[in-house]
């Protein structure tokens, strides 16, 4: 007899091994579309690069029908960069205090579906080159300080993870980095703020040292005038007092020679 072994059928009916293109701006490739990802072994993946309006996206999705696999059924990831930021403050009401904002954003989005009942999305966005101005209140010292600690912070960032399933229902998480960034701005401030005290009070010293020290040297003119005032009158008393021993020298001289 004779043992005739046939290979395992691993070729689905349809597959698309690989498909891509390109234009201006514009790229894209997908690989293993198809019609038994079990049989294949494989997941259908793809991604696509495109730019329109200076705005930069990305994405990538993978679709995994296998019934061994670690992955999820479909999963969406998106990035984009070089969007245009702008809140003014009077889409909040324009209340004193209000801020506006103007910047660079770059996001991130992947979104993961497990199956016909349970699904998550998650994504992130960075805020970059941030110019924060505010809407001026009273007292003017105090809203001088809170514009500096609003314009200080030049980046930031949000992240939201959320998840729906059948059994827990909705999730929803909401992050950001803004509480660290204001408290950095205050910190940055109350440094600024301690350092222009220190120079008003150094200012305010050196000017006052510079006055009383004029006043010392006034007075130091003073008591150099009345010291060589002194000495002139030292000096005379010197040369009056050799005068008058000259004279008794004389007057020993002339009662000498009269008694001789």
């Amino acid at each position: 007899g004779r043992n005739v072994i046939y290979r395992a059928d691993t070729v689905p009916k349809f597959w698309i091994k690989k498909v891509s293109g390109s234009g201006t701006g514009f790229s894209m490739l997908a690989q293993n579309i198809s019609s038994d990802m079990n049989k294949l072994g494989l997941p259908a993946t793809g991604k696509v690069d495109l730019v329109l309006k200076s705005i930069d996206h990305h994405g990538e999705f993978i679709v995994d029908t296998r019934e061994k696999t670690s992955n999820p059924l479909v999963t969406l990831d998106y990035t984009g960069a070089n969007f245009p930021f702008q809140l003014k403050a009077e889409d909040f009401g324009g209340g004193p205090g209000t801020p506006s904002f103007d910047g660079k954003t770059r996001i991130n989005a992947v979104m993961k579906i497990f199956d016909a009942e349970e699904f998550s999305l998650s994504g992130k966005g960075w805020f970059d080159n941030l110019a924060i101005t505010t809407v001026p209140f009273e007292p003017e010292y105090a809203s001088k300080i809170y514009s500096n600690v609003m314009s200080s912070i030049k980046s930031m960032t949000v992240g939201v993870d959320s998840n729906f399933s059948v059994d827990k229902g909705l999730t929803f998480n909401l992050t950001s980095d803004a509480d660290k960034q204001f408290m950095n701005g205050i910190a940055k401030e109350m440094n600024n703020q301690l350092a222009g005290v220190k120079d008003k009070l150094m200012s305010e010293l050196n000017a006052k040292l510079d006055e009383n020290s004029k006043d010392a040297l006034a007075k130091l003119g003073d008591f150099n005038s009345i010291q060589g005032q002194m000495d002139g009158y030292k000096n005379k008393l010197t040369e009056l007092q050799n005068q008058l021993e000259n004279k008794k020298k004389e007057a020993q001289n002339s009662t000498k020679k009269a008694a001789e």
